[in-house]
């Protein structure tokens, strides 16, 4: 039975999504040349640190902000140290452990896994609180485009779309190691979904994106703003802040 990627909150409360990205969970045990991790390495991300290491910081920004759903912009295992699964199915338990509907999409690193995109898909698919769904049919697109519907009583309210930007660096095919960022058919399903929601609300329905590696546009509307694209910055902070902007941008170059 597919799952409804549907979220109800209560009247009266006002949305709260938590984006978390790029944990890129390294299981040391799993590591496929010996040469790849220095031994300091094997040892802080050997299975035993993976609780102190990322889910005990999940719990903590969880009790902080008490979201309605939780957004997942890829690189959630470093694939190659996941060559069983095993650590993508444990995070998948743990995130079902928190009891809020969870929407991961893929980075570019988290398809480098041998099991394969299709057992990758499938842990997503069989978690009880996981919203994943691959709705665009063309390869080129990626697996992991989806919407999310977020209602209030009864009324739609937010879309959040979640994209696959593709690009994974050591995949063991070559069509998944291509970087193709956001295409064509993933702007049509985004409009075509928009419409839908559009012609359900009997209007315009509020909406966020998704992904996890930054556009061409991203990079162009950074500098139409005047911000340093391949500098870093922490806006308000190391540069002046525009009409409300908010944010930082860590990596110096892409």
């Amino acid at each position: 039975m597919k799952k409804e990627n549907t979220v109800n909150i209560p009247k009266g409360e006002k949305l709260r999504i938590l984006q978390l990205t790029d944990m890129q969970i390294i299981e040391s045990s799993q590591c496929r040349r010996p040469d790849r991790l220095c031994s300091r390495e094997m040892e802080n991300w050997a299975p035993i640190y993976i609780e102190k290491n990322c889910y005990s910081h999940i719990r903590d920004l969880v009790t902080q902000t008490h979201p309605h759903l939780i957004i997942i912009t890829g690189d959630i295992v470093y694939g190659e140290f996941d060559d069983s699964g095993r650590i993508l199915r444990e995070f998948a338990s743990f995130m079902d452990s928190l009891d809020i509907p969870w929407a991961p999409t893929f980075g570019n690193h988290d398809k480098e896994s041998k099991i394969g995109i299709d057992a990758i898909c499938d842990i997503f698919k069989s978690s009880d609180r996981c919203l994943f769904a691959t709705e665009t049919e063309d390869f080129a697109d990626g697996e992991s485009n989806y919407s999310v519907k977020i209602y209030q009583d009864g009324e739609l309210i937010q879309v959040v779309y979640m994209l696959d930007s593709k690009g994974c660096t050591s995949a063991t095919s070559e069509e998944l190691r291509r970087p193709q960022q956001i295409t064509e058919g993933q702007c049509r399903f985004v409009e075509e979904t928009a419409a839908t929601a559009k012609a359900e609300a009997g209007k315009t329905v509020s909406a966020i994106a998704a992904w996890h590696i930054p556009t061409v546009e991203v990079r162009e509307a950074l500098e139409e703003k005047g911000y340093p694209y391949n500098d870093g910055f922490v806006i308000g902070v190391t540069v002046p802040a525009h009409d409300g902007d908010f944010g930082a941008f860590y990596e110096k170059k892409w």
